[in-house]
């Protein structure tokens, strides 16, 4: 019940204070090993790894743009994400803000004044190959 009751509070502590908000998801690669996460540091790159390596899973991270969450943050993480896989690296293919509602494009979001919007991250846990 303190447990809750904390809870709470931190919610409403976070919420008075602008805290950002980052949703985060991820599903393995089907046909994937399946890897013991590491406690080793993960790299997060953008750029295309030129050793070989083997896709894991993806991890899809939603944060709030108003107010936005830090990088930090965001490769904070991706990292825990990837070493949930086991991963060396966690590579982004994608980051972009966009409409927070699913059904919104973005040339009708830009000229509404009402539509909410978020910055969607994906990564792709990645283990490198001797």
């Amino acid at each position: 019940m303190k447990s809750v009751i904390a809870s709470a509070a931190t919610a409403a502590l976070c919420a008075l204070a602008g805290c950002a908000h980052i949703g985060e998801s991820s599903t393995p690669v089907s046909g994937a090993p399946a890897m013991q996460p590491t406690s080793a540091w993960v790299q997060v790159t953008r750029v295309q790894p030129w050793r070989p390596y083997q896709a894991l899973g993806e991890i899809v991270l939603e944060a709030s743009v108003s107010p936005a969450a830090g990088e930090e943050d965001l490769e904070k993480r991706l990292r825990a994400g990837g070493a949930a896989y086991g991963a060396d690296a966690v590579l982004i293919t994608f980051d972009r803000v966009m409409p927070a509602a699913e059904d919104v494009d973005n040339s009708s979001a830009t000229r509404r004044k009402d539509t909410s919007w978020k910055r969607r991250v994906v990564g792709v846990a990645i283990k490198y190959r001797d």
